[in-house]
């Protein structure tokens, strides 16, 4: 209540319009994600999405960067169709704008395959996170913290195809 609005008063003063603000506003909500509050994640994500849509062109990393987000918040708040529909958008403008292997796009596909093993979509979640594991190790090594991650959420998605085994290994 009064509390989230004092947090609305203070963002207002602080974060400044253009890029920078953008920037300050999308750590902000990556805040409220982590902390668990999605709803309000949400609702400053949706808000400077809309701002960053008509101030900056398609592909702007920006853009990209909070598109993401907006997915995994959607996802945090149950809205699961318009997560996978949100967050496979971003995937393709990532991949067109960045590549394959730019850091940007393997977050995203990490993002995607989550999101469809979130809807019990683990085959195809698997495909993905396989492909983007690949992506990961080529770019950053097998032992990078990012590849081990993937790693990991292989073997979650696996586990959820019913691969016990396999997802031991």
């Amino acid at each position: 209540g009064q509390e989230h609005a004092a947090d609305g008063a203070r963002r207002a003063g602080v974060f400044e319009s253009g890029r920078l603000g953008y920037l300050a506003r999308l750590n902000w909500a990556w805040d409220l994600l982590c902390l668990g509050r999605f709803a309000e994640a949400f609702t400053e994500l949706a808000e400077i999405r809309g701002l960053v849509d008509l101030d900056l062109r398609p592909g702007h990393r920006l853009v990209l960067f909070i598109g993401r987000a907006y997915a995994v918040a959607l996802r945090r708040i149950g809205r699961h169709a318009e997560a996978l529909e949100a967050i496979e958008d971003n995937y393709a403008q990532c991949n067109d704008s960045l590549g394959g292997d730019n850091e940007a796009t393997l977050a995203s596909g990490i993002t995607y395959a989550n999101t469809l093993a979130a809807m019990d979509r683990a085959v195809e979640a698997g495909n993905v996170v396989s492909e983007t594991r690949a992506s990961l190790s080529r770019s950053f090594g097998g032992d990078n913290p990012f590849t081990l991650a993937a790693v990991l959420n292989v073997a979650i998605i696996v586990r959820k195809q019913g691969r016990w085994t396999e997802a031991a290994d």
